[in-house]
């Protein structure tokens, strides 16, 4: 799609998840630093929806919550998530693994061919491009200044042109689309909230709905 005055994420939009980790801190005994399997979570429901061409659907009470812990209990299991916070610098999923987390997770809980790619630098040109494949992003953000550490996803981008700046020219205002982790519905992130962390990419392929 066009990057000027356009989005990339209308195909994904109507079937978006929005999920934070506030829905899930009070099940069980508690969770705390997981917003990898609430990000993960927020994958599979999205996935799922768009394969059945569910748009607008929220699903059975209670499906998004059942499903999280299965997430969150496989990732304890395999070590991939630890349920605590130790000084506030231990705890939660781990980064190096967080990829093949991701990628048990999305072939264990939705039917069709996906796809999680290698481990990327948050460059924009690189997101930008990627969305305009049609793929959604898992995105690791480390030391950023409100999320400190931190796993969500990004759904697509939209570019507003903006002011002229230095010397006559002008830079497109690019807004990504995001499911943050924190928020109960969409978050519009610029390119400086990547400065520093990676993302994997994620694609559909075939579309078929698996209960």
């Amino acid at each position: 799609m066009a990057d000027q005055g356009g989005m990339s994420a209308e195909e994904w939009l109507p079937y978006a998840v929005y999920r934070s980790t506030g829905c899930y801190s009070h099940l069980g005994k508690g969770y705390v630093n997981h917003c990898g399997p609430t990000a993960i979570t927020n994958a599979v429901l999205t996935l799922r929806r768009r394969a059945g061409g569910e748009s607008g659907k929220r699903g059975p009470d209670g499906e998004d919550r059942a499903l999280f812990e299965k997430i969150a209990r496989y990732g304890t299991r395999h070590l991939f998530y630890f349920n605590f916070s130790f000084l506030k610098i231990y705890g939660g999923t781990l980064d190096v693994l967080a990829g093949f987390y991701l990628r048990n997770m999305l072939r264990r809980y939705v039917s069709g061919n996906i796809h999680v790619s290698l481990l990327r630098p948050l460059f924009t040109r690189l997101m930008k491009k990627e969305l305009s494949r049609g793929r959604i992003l898992y995105i690791q953000v480390l030391r950023h200044p409100k999320y400190k550490n931190h796993h969500f996803l990004c759904y697509g981008y939209k570019t507003e042109p903006s002011a002229e700046g230095p010397r006559g020219r002008k830079k497109d205002n690019i807004r990504f689309i995001c499911a943050d982790g924190w928020s109960m519905g969409p978050k519009e992130l610029t390119k400086d909230d990547f400065r520093f962390g990676s993302f994997r990419s994620i694609s559909l392929e075939r579309r078929t709905f698996h209960e």
